[in-house]
């Protein structure tokens, strides 16, 4: 494994404000804020986009958003009782955010592996809003080493090549892999989809499909943001694509956001915190947002549809919603597997789309379940397909 990419391997973080506060017994609802982590999954040597949430109420500051992951159950790397990082402390002062491990153990012994996935988790550090500068420090002095890894202080930025999982809708990046040394190989990397040549890929396919162009100029900034010109015939309502190729063109730090046009049309379209028709920052994006609780009325209906499936009575859990789709799980005995159900609805009311005890994802999918509804219901497979069908 080649470990150039290491330095500066803090990249990213993006934080989603789902929707606006309900009322809940007459007190305001807090916002969920989703949170993009990287992840490295050693099964496919990539590193990988996956979300942790948090309740936060108020507006994300730099400060907030390091409290937040200093909380976090998981913000720490603990593969055994003798290798461990954890309680993680983070402040932000001057746009330098530092983040102080005050319990680490056994670092020395990681091993290549180790010390990637240690890092992946961590890497989350690296853009959050005003931050320039991440400084790593293990109780309180200065991390230089990390396993087989030196480490610089500040960490520096690393450019990668991001990849699409087009089943799970993971971004992520190959580990090891082509790296673009500016945003002009970014773009050519982008264009010429350099990453059919890495086994490592298992499953990713470029950020750009088939049969389209991107036109973007390395020279033609304004104020920091970049026009990328995608043909007509690529699809529009793919967040996770173009959101990779947001997060491929935005790590340089000329590159403040990306501005999308389709055939030099600009189109109005949601994407994740943002719209189509303006410039998109990496802060803006973020995998669809999680499904709701359904209402007590759409909660009934979705029941009723389910029973008439099944043929009998059942007991139920709580029932999901998003956008114009529903799922519920049955509540049956220990001894019997419970049955999720998918349904959509319709003019006359819901219909089912699937049901399993565990259906898979690529199933889902051919049943007519899209790709951001299995995403958004986080059904078994969404996060990392390869892991959890191992």
């Amino acid at each position: 494994m080649r470990w150039s990419f290491v330095f500066g391997f803090l990249m990213a973080a993006v934080l989603l404000l789902a929707g606006c506060p309900e009322e809940e017994n007459g007190l305001p609802r807090q916002q969920p804020i989703s949170m993009l982590t990287f992840r490295y999954d050693a099964v496919r040597d990539v590193v990988i986009v996956s979300t942790r949430s948090l309740p936060v109420e108020d507006a994300i500051t730099p400060q907030r958003y390091a409290d937040a992951l200093s909380l976090l159950p998981d913000a720490s790397y603990a593969p055994s009782p003798t290798i461990r990082m954890a309680l993680p402390q983070a402040m932000v002062a001057d746009g330098v955010l530092t983040v102080n491990y005050r319990e680490v153990a056994g670092l020395q012994q990681l091993s290549s592996a180790q010390a990637a996935a240690a890092l992946a988790s961590i890497e989350a550090w690296w853009w959050v809003p005003e931050v320039r500068e991440v400084r790593l420090r293990f109780n309180g002095q200065p991390a230089t080493v990390l396993g087989p890894v030196a480490l610089t202080a500040p960490l520096q930025r690393a450019s990668h090549t991001f990849v699409l999982q087009p089943v799970t809708g993971e971004v992520g990046y190959l580990v090891g892999a082509l790296m673009p040394a500016n945003l002009a190989g970014a773009i050519a990397i982008l264009q010429n989809r350099q990453i059919s040549a890495f086994p490592a890929t298992q499953g990713f396919v470029s950020l750009l499909p088939a049969n389209t162009t991107l036109t973007a100029n390395p020279n033609q900034l304004a104020n920091g943001v970049l026009a990328a010109d995608l043909s007509a015939n690529c699809p529009r309502t793919d967040n996770a694509r173009l959101a990779g190729i947001v997060l491929m063109l935005a790590q340089f730090p000329a590159v403040q956001a990306v501005r999308f046009t389709f055939n030099g049309q600009t189109v109005s379209s949601p994407i994740m915190r943002g719209n189509l028709n303006a410039p998109l920052r990496p802060y803006d994006l973020l995998l669809p947002r999680a499904a709701a609780v359904a209402a007590s009325e759409v909660t009934d209906a979705v029941k009723i549809v389910v029973v008439k499936s099944l043929g009998q009575p059942a007991e139920f859990g709580q029932a999901l919603v998003w956008q114009n789709m529903a799922l519920i799980t049955t509540r049956p005995p220990p001894e019997i597997a419970p049955v999720t159900f998918v349904l959509k609805e319709q003019e006359q009311g819901y219909r089912v789309l699937a049901s399993s005890p565990n259906i898979p994802v690529a199933e889902l999918i051919k049943q007519g379940v899209p790709l951001e509804a299995v995403i958004a219901f986080r059904l078994p497979g969404w996060e990392n397909l390869a892991l959890t069908e191992q």
